[in-house]
């Protein structure tokens, strides 16, 4: 499973964000790694957060 958290800026679901990192120690998660790697949806998802970062 890859999990995550998102950004300060993200303001969305900020109630159930903070559940599920009070249950699980993070905001979000893939239940599924879509046939990839762990390596390999790793650096998908670091290339998207790259692209699409906030200045």
């Amino acid at each position: 499973m890859v999990v995550f958290n998102f950004t300060k800026q993200y303001k969305k679901s900020e109630i159930l964000r903070h559940v599920a990192k009070t249950l699980s120690g993070f905001e979000g998660a893939l239940p599924d790694t879509y046939g990839m790697s762990l390596n390999e949806i790793t650096a998908l998802l670091n290339d998207f957060r790259s692209q699409y970062k906030s200045t």
